[in-house]
């Protein structure tokens, strides 16, 4: 029976952590310490999470309340992760390197300390220091704090009880919200599943919007989740489509508010058991590249042939 409490309380654990945008306190049955968020002044609106203005070159103290509720010493490790958007388009923050683009990156700005120490029904305030770089940056920085119980403990039936908390934050140096520009590229197979790099070049940040894709052709199907990326960064996605098989197909995807569509022809060939991606020559590429062929010879002769003329 305890075995079974201990897996659901994992599971609950890794539920808060990985679904949805933000969480102020990422709460799991049976653990034995508490983080709360103390939320500053330069705040905004009413997230329970950090939300906050700040201006360049500025330094910023960021507090957050930590509690033994054992009567055991207890240490702590707390790190700032960058977001990131995992295969299926959700953001998680258990990754220390971020996959920006551009701009600053939040851990980066932050210093204090990694490790703490509580001793039986302790509570400490931890304080640490943002330091925003003086150059102004554009759109939002995301991120979350994310503190691990990391006291070593006798393991109980196999399983090593851990849990984990995570307290948002974001920041920003205006309140204005810049629409996300997306691009798509390299369309790739792996295992007999699609692939596909997504790309925000912009200051907006997408945050769990309708995320559709079409495949017709050897066989048909379809997906619709939602998809979140923060501003200059890039993610891989996996297609959800199953059962592929060698032919041609036409993949059509389609992300909503951001004015981002998608669509490309490819066949699927199988080569020694797997299948291989190629593009697919359709008649309107195929003019397109006898139009710019017979522009290209064009051009050539005229040259030649005006030279000839100022020669004879």
């Amino acid at each position: 029976m305890k075995k079974i409490f201990l897996y659901l309380s994992l599971l609950l654990l890794t539920l808060g952590i990985t679904l949805g945008s933000f969480s102020s306190i990422t709460y799991a049955t049976g653990a034995d310490f508490s983080v709360a968020p103390i939320l500053p002044d330069n705040q905004v609106g009413d997230a329970s999470y950090f939300d906050i203005l700040v201006a360049p070159g500025e330094t910023y103290p960021l507090n957050l309340q930590v509690r033994n509720q054992s009567d055991q010493v207890k240490t702590l490790h707390i790190a700032l992760n960058p977001a990131r958007t995992n295969l299926y388009g959700q953001l998680d923050y258990q990754n220390k390197t971020a996959n920006k683009l551009s701009g600053p990156n939040l851990p980066d700005l932050l210093t204090g300390k990694e490790e703490v120490r509580l001793e039986p029904n302790e509570t400490k305030i931890i304080t640490y220091q943002l330091t925003l770089p003086k150059e102004a940056f554009s759109g939002v920085l995301i991120g979350a704090f994310v503190i691990q119980d990391t006291t070593k403990k006798a393991e109980t039936d196999g399983i090593k009880n851990q849990f984990v908390y995570q307290i948002g934050l974001k920041v920003r140096e205006e309140t204005a919200k810049a629409k996300a520009k997306l691009t798509f590229t390299n369309l790739r197979i792996k295992d007999e599943q699609l692939y596909i790099d997504v790309k925000n070049n912009s200051a907006g940040n997408l945050s769990q919007v309708a995320f559709s894709g079409t495949l017709s052709g050897e066989m048909s199907d379809q997906f619709s989740q939602k998809l979140s990326l923060v501003p200059y960064s890039k993610a891989t996605l996996i297609l959800p489509f199953t059962k592929l098989q060698a032919g041609d197909y036409q993949l059509k995807l389609n992300v909503a508010t951001s004015e981002t569509h998608y669509q490309k022809n490819f066949r699927l060939v199988e080569q020694d058991g797997q299948l291989h991606l190629k593009s697919k020559v359709t008649p309107i590429l195929i003019a397109s590249l006898l139009l710019v062929g017979l522009l290209i010879g064009g051009s050539i002769f005229i040259f030649f042939w005006q030279r000839q003329k100022k020669e004879a």
